[in-house]
């Protein structure tokens, strides 16, 4: 069934906005979420920010550790005074990096509060780094393993936010170091 005919076919069922933005959420349900971003730095120093831990406590999270190897990790809390391994951490299991150019990582820990731990079971992010000229680099985040249950369309939606906010720090970041 293609994209166009299922949306036809829901939309005899929905009537108002309300209605037609739930129809297309649960259309696209099983779509990867994608977010990118053309960052004023070199892909070098970009890449650094998301894979040491210097990086990404200069501008993503007060606490941070990273491990970038297969099978390492990526731990962040949003808490400055956190220990890496209580409730409040999140540890990211890096599946899979090519250095400067791509970097896969899986939501392997959650904090406590997360509401959306079963959904997460089955999403993985993957972030492209391109070159763009010598001095600026574009991002691209991919989460991948949606599906149209409630939990995941929320986690989807709750992330849709939490990508850009991201993004808009590390612009703001590399803004700041001009």
């Amino acid at each position: 069934m293609t994209l166009y005919f299922a949306t036809a076919l829901l939309s005899m069922f929905f009537t108002g906005q309300d209605d037609a933005e739930r129809m297309l959420r649960l259309v696209t349900a099983d779509q990867p979420l994608v977010h990118s971003v053309v960052v004023d730095a070199p892909v070098k120093k970009v890449w650094e920010a998301y894979t040491t831990t210097s990086g990404i406590i200069s501008w993503m999270v007060p606490k941070g550790e990273v491990a970038l190897r297969v099978g390492g990790y990526l731990r962040t809390s949003y808490s400055k005074d956190s220990k890496l391994t209580g409730p409040d951490v999140i540890e990211n299991t890096i599946l899979a990096f090519d250095p400067e150019r791509m970097i896969s990582i899986k939501c392997t820990k959650m904090p406590d509060k997360f509401p959306f731990k079963k959904a997460m079971e089955n999403v993985w992010t993957v972030l492209y780094f391109k070159p763009v000229g010598d001095k600026k680099t574009e991002v691209v985040c991919r989460m991948i393993g949606f599906d149209g249950t409630g939990e995941s369309v929320q986690m989807k939606n709750f992330f849709r936010q939490g990508n850009q906010q991201e993004f808009d720090m590390l612009t703001k970041y590399f803004k700041s170091k001009r």
